[in-house]
């Protein structure tokens, strides 16, 4: 009797405390989804062109979403925060006030290279503690930033460009998408980009061209190319596309990879065969639709009585499958009572696993083919030695006539 209490109380004891180890999880789980939106700033990027010794005065706003009294404190970043002045670095913020400013001085120096230099204004909710029945929780800090892009104009013509190749699943289009960002001191005429699009063993599979295009200082555009995969016939997939990005004479490369539709090994056929007693031969013949090798393929067999027991679990080594191949591999195992069983293979690569089920008729040789094929082969053998033999005979006979005549 004692020990059945001693089992009783220690079972309500596990059930508290994992009772408490779950409110305990879900308090700390709401403060932090309250920490997400608990605080703001903004803007979350200010672009600022660069001019000689510029000394200016900028804010950022922030923002109290919870409404309530909080201390925050401001600091700077980045490879330009030895430019920016901060007017206070510790805010309070009261619970009557949305937003206040917080302002900050840039003070740069009388030159800079060309290109874009990055600072931040990063913002941080001072840690709080709280009391939770006898446990303190502290709150960690919330730090979020405002980015400040300076932008060092470079005389005449000079773009910024990205390279983006969209899913090609939901449209069934090989389509690019080029960002322009026209950061030079004139405008650009003239704008236009011819992408090659290359297997990975770098052969060239099409090209396509983008519009024409206008840019005005300091503006930005979008280059575009699509055409559809079927019309190019590009198989599933890896590719690599390279952009060549003409503007009024000058050139400038960009390059992205990409993936059309996901690897994929099926198993296009399995058969099995007797191996001697209870053994049996499973052949199976895969098919890869990559155009690149995947590695680390194997596959797992269990076939499972009438019962639902596991009466055998065997797996292969791992193998490698060639882009497109028809690879072949067997498994052997024993099995008792084959016609009442299931067979479950799964093919496994990777994170993929590919599951088939199959019952013993379905997969099995039936063995009156290969008798014939058995039977085939000896008439065939059968044949062949009456053909030479009465070559020979008649060979002989040639022979002997022509020693009668002689």
């Amino acid at each position: 009797m004692k020990g059945k209490r001693m089992e009783k109380r220690l079972g309500k004891s596990v059930i508290m405390t994992v009772f408490m180890a779950v409110i305990m999880l879900s308090v700390i789980m709401l403060f932090m989804l309250s920490e997400v939106a608990a605080i703001g700033i903004s803007p979350s990027i200010r672009k600022v062109y660069f001019e000689p010794g510029l000394d200016k005065e900028y804010y950022v706003h922030i923002i109290n979403n919870e409404k309530k009294d909080m201390n925050v404190s401001l600091s700077v970043g980045g490879s330009m925060k030895e430019y920016i002045i901060l007017e206070e670095d510790r805010l309070e913020l009261k619970s009557y006030e949305p937003r206040i400013k917080a302002y900050y001085r840039l003070n740069l120096p009388e030159e800079m290279l060309p290109g874009t230099w990055k600072g931040e204004i990063v913002l941080e909710e001072e840690a709080e503690e709280i009391q939770f029945s006898q446990e303190s929780i502290v709150k960690a800090k919330m730090s979020l930033a405002s980015e400040i892009d300076i932008v060092v104009v470079p005389e005449g013509k000079y773009i910024e460009a990205e390279l983006e190749a969209m899913d090609t699943e939901k449209t069934g289009n090989l389509d690019f998408r080029i960002d322009i960002d026209n950061i030079g001191s004139r405008d650009i005429f003239e704008t236009r980009a011819e992408i090659e699009v290359n297997s990975p063993t770098g052969e060239l599979e099409t090209k396509l061209n983008t519009g024409i295009a206008y840019v005005k200082k300091h503006s930005k555009t979008q280059l575009n190319a699509a055409t559809p995969v079927s019309v190019i016939g590009l198989e599933q997939g890896e590719y690599h596309a390279k952009a060549r990005v003409y503007y009024d004479g000058l050139v400038l490369e960009r390059e992205d990879d990409f993936l059309i539709g996901e690897p994929t090994i099926n198993l296009n056929k399995i058969c099995m065969n007797p191996a001697g007693n209870d053994t049996y031969k499973f052949n199976f013949t895969l098919m890869s639709n990559w155009n690149k090798i995947i590695t680390d393929v194997y596959i797992e067999l269990d076939v499972f009585d009438k019962n639902g027991d596991n009466t055998l679990s065997t797996k292969s080594a791992p193998f490698d499958v060639n882009p497109y191949e028809n690879k072949t591999s067997y498994l052997y195992g024993d099995i008792n009572n084959l016609n009442e069983s299931k067979i479950f293979v799964k093919v496994i690569y990777g994170s993929e696993i590919m599951q088939y089920e199959y019952l013993p008729d379905e997969i099995m040789e039936p063995r009156g083919n290969s008798k014939v094929n058995e039977i085939l082969i000896r008439v065939l053998l059968i044949f062949m030695i009456v053909i030479i033999s009465s070559l020979h005979i008649h060979r002989i006979f040639i022979k002997n006539k022509r020693k009668i005549f002689k």
